[in-house]
């Protein structure tokens, strides 16, 4: 606007130079005779082509007075068939007539109609307006002197007692930045100006910008007084109104109103507002279509001689918001850019979070009360900024802190800290909307600590500080860097102690009575089979924004019923890939190492691979943490390598493939004895699996093979000794079935082939009877050296009672 306001200045000198040299000719001559030659010396002075349209003309009673109508001025940088620089529907000037006899000219009214300016800068930067050849225009008393190039002196009395523009308008276009902005209806109208002497000035426009697209109004009106020669004004009553309308604005519609008196002395350098209040109301766009109404009160001053400037009395309302505060400014002629100084001290009432926020369509209706305030200081560049004594409270948080910004230079610099006082998640989570329904009852109960942030140029970094979760230390440390062009973040999380089963909601999948595998099933419900997730053709892949690299090391885990200790974990994600490796931690007295890698992109193809070992782990806890009993006791290993294939359970299962292999070492089977004794009668064989005792055995090996989801093995072994148990078969695991052989070898009897068939959670278990027949004609069965009797007669009441205790504890049905 810097362009448009100089024109509007040069222009204006130019019409009364105009004016005032066809006042001294009007006295005495036919105006019309001197076009040519008044228009020749208007475009030596200023390279303007004038136009005289209409007639030039005068009068001299009651005062001398000089009219023109149909004027117009042409740049020479004017484009062909373009509008001219400047067109004039009419205007006229009234002078008072013995001052003109003395050289001096008094202007009493002028008033202008139809006045048009169109401005224009070309792509090579050059405006349309020239330069007058004036030197320097200056105040000396009651006169205004205006300095040619040529020295030459034009001295002009600055009386104007009124001033009329109607129906004027300007257009400004930059070609080079395509800014545009018209301005219509342009009226200026003040009535009885004298120095001194208050007088009402009123003034209005319409509006319209090009980019962005908006149109609207201004008017202001008041009482104005003036003292030019000393450069002092006055504007008093002051009542200004402004519209604005748009479609791509970030508001459709606004409406803003002040009232108030400005005060300025250029002389002293001193300027003042008093009393000013502002209210603005705006819908639409990012607002509701509720108009939000924002009122603003001040009183501000300033010294510039002194360097010195303040707001006092700031008050803001803004949709319920309601801020006080005060700001001073030092140093503002100082010759050193840091040297000025900027100080502000900004507070709120306590707020309706929750009212505040509807009025933006945000629904926290139970966000309850919220309130802050600060303090500011920044040098008179805005090099530095330094936020201190920050207080905020909402959401059941309370936080304080500081923060300082070093903004000279190509890399700005921003460090601060922010402390968190003790909190309760729960209830913040509550006020957001957010579910939080932990399945522990002290679970999300307690939050504090302390945030430490530095930002310089593209990198970013926070650290925790004396940070805790439900009384437990907790660390985390990150670094973003924006440098290259995918952006790398690292962090590194710590913890003392974290169970995850009672920060999940009490409904997860693996809690007790869900319906997820393991969970068990609520009576009369069943499994809800999930389906298939089908990308969408034409989707774009998904990926990370960014490259990330963490460490996680927990002390103390509790994840899905499990208890681990010295969790250390390396995560990598980058574009379209995410990889663990390694995952070490420990697990019931044993040992667990893993590494596990996978896709990032949707779909049956993304890729899954698993690599696990695991030793000396001890079941008896493990297992009563998983299932809330043992079965079975000992010392657990495993080695896996797996690959799949999809982006659900299914997919995955079906599409399994590699290697695994367990072992199970010196435990414990509870509840059954397999002591020799326990099969010297029929009876005692069918009472197995219910008394108090155990069979310790010495070990239970086996590896598998998979492809397509099922694992297959022909290598399983049990040693309980004096028994034996050989194995082999498949296990379906997508469709959660086996079909598994066993050749069961108990003490002093013949070798029993079973039979494993069904679902994994409920297997039968049978006799093999063609096997069974095939080792009977071989003689395989022998009869039990030194048994009793009855024994001896009735093998298969023997053979039932080995099934009834194979099938304890596997715990499934037994079948005949």
């Amino acid at each position: 606007m810097k362009p448009v306001a100089r024109a509007a200045i040069i222009l204006g000198g130019i019409l009364a130079l105009a004016l005032a040299g066809l006042a001294v000719l009007a006295a005495t001559l036919d105006l019309n005779l001197f076009k040519e030659r008044l228009g020749a010396a208007l475009k030596d002075a200023t390279g303007l082509e004038i136009s005289f349209d209409g007639p030039l003309s005068s009068s001299f009673l009651p005062t001398l007075s000089v009219s023109l109508e149909r004027v117009s001025l042409r740049s020479p940088l004017d484009p062909p068939g373009a509008p001219p620089l400047a067109s004039l529907g009419s205007a006229r000037a009234s002078l008072r007539v013995l001052p003109l006899l003395s050289g001096r000219v008094e202007v009493e009214t002028v008033s202008v109609r139809g006045l048009a300016l169109t401005l224009r800068r070309d792509a090579q930067g050059r405006l349309n307006l020239p330069t007058p050849k004036v030197k320097s225009v200056a105040v000396e008393g009651e006169k205004v002197v205006v300095v040619t190039q040529s020295d030459e002196r034009i001295l002009l009395d600055y009386r104007l007692e009124a001033l009329d523009l109607q129906q004027c308008a300007l257009s400004w276009e930059d070609q080079a930045s395509g800014a545009a902005l018209r301005l219509d209806n342009v009226t200026l109208t003040a009535r009885g100006i004298a120095r001194g002497a208050s007088f009402p000035v009123s003034f209005s426009l319409d509006y319209a910008l090009a980019s962005p697209k908006a149109s609207g109004r201004l008017e202001l009106s008041g009482k104005g007084q003036a003292w030019p020669e000393a450069l002092r004004f006055v504007f008093a009553d002051a009542a200004f109104k402004a519209t604005l309308s748009g479609e791509n604005l970030p508001v459709r519609a606004a409406e803003t109103t002040a009232s108030g008196t400005l005060r300025a002395d250029f002389t002293s350098q001193t300027y003042a507002a008093e009393g000013l209040l502002l209210a603005a109301k705006a819908s639409g766009g990012l607002l509701p279509a509720d108009p939000a109404v924002v009122a603003l009160g001040l009183d501000a001053g300033a010294d510039l001689a002194k360097g010195t400037a303040q707001v006092t009395g700031l008050k803001l309302d803004a949709a319920g918001l309601k801020l006080a505060g005060e700001a001073r400014a030092e140093g503002l002629s100082g010759g050193k850019a840091g040297a000025g100084r900027f100080t502000a001290r900004l507070a709120s009432e306590t707020f309706d979070l929750g009212a505040f926020l509807a009025r933006f369509g945000v629904a926290l209706p139970e966000a309850g009360p919220a309130g802050f305030s600060l303090e500011l200081t920044a040098d008179r560049a805005l090099e530095s900024v330094d936020i201190s004594s920050l207080k905020l409270s909402a959401l059941g948080l309370d936080l304080s802190g500081s923060a300082r910004a070093a903004l000279a230079g190509d890399a700005p610099e921003v460090k601060g800290a922010l402390v968190l006082a003790p909190c309760e998640p729960r209830a913040v989570m509550r006020r957001l909307g957010v579910a939080a329904r932990p399945a522990g009852p002290d679970a999300l109960a307690s939050l504090a600590g302390a945030v430490d942030f530095e930002h310089r140029g593209q990198r970013t970094k926070i650290s925790t500080r004396e940070f805790q979760l439900d009384r437990q230390p907790l660390s985390l440390t990150a670094d973003v860097d924006r440098s290259a062009p995918r952006p790398k973040v690292s962090f590194a999380l710590k913890a003392a102690s974290l169970d995850l089963d009672a920060l999940l909601p009490a409904g997860r999948a693996d809690a007790p009575g869900s319906n997820a595998p393991g969970g068990g099933e609520k009576p009369g419900t069943a499994p809800a089979k999930e389906a298939r997730k089908t990308p969408q053709a034409g989707a774009e892949p998904s990926g990370s924004p960014a490259d990330v690299s963490g460490v996680v090391d927990v002390a103390s885990l509790k994840a899905a019923k499990l208890r681990m200790r010295d969790v250390h974990a390396r995560l990598e994600v980058r574009e379209k890939s995410l990889e663990l490796d390694p995952l070490r931690l420990s697990l019931y007295q044993g040992t667990l190492r893993a590494s596990a890698s996978t896709g990032l992109e949707p779909g049956a193809s993304r890729p899954l691979s698993l690599k696990a070992s695991a030793e000396g782990v001890q079941l008896e806890p493990l297992l009563k943490d998983l299932t809330g009993k043992a079965r079975i006791t000992g010392r657990a290993g495993l080695n896996a390598a797996l690959t799949a294939r999809g982006d659900d359970e299914a997919r995955l299962l079906s599409s399994l493939g590699g290697r695994f292999s367990f072992s199970l070492r010196d435990g414990m089977i509870p509840g059954v004895d397999l002591t020799p004794a326990a099969f010297s009668t029929p009876e005692k064989v069918a009472a197995q699996g219910s008394g108090q005792g155990g069979t310790r055995y010495e070990s239970v090996t086996g590896s598998f093979t998979v492809a397509n989801g099922v694992a297959t093995g022909n290598d399983l072994v049990a040693v309980v000794p004096p028994h034996r148990v050989e194995g082999q078969g498949s296990v379906n695991l997508a469709a959660r079935t086996l079909d598994y052989r066993l050749l069961v070898r108990f003490a002093k009897l013949a070798a029993i082939p079973v039979q494993l068939k069904g679902s994994l959670e409920s297997p039968g278990v049978s006799v093999d009877a063609a096997a069974l027949a095939g080792l009977a004609a071989k003689g395989a069965l022998d009869a039990v050296t030194g048994a009793p009797g009855a024994v001896i007669k009735t093998p298969g009441d023997v053979g039932k009672g080995a099934l009834d205790v194979l099938g304890n504890i596997l715990g499934g049905p037994r079948k005949k």
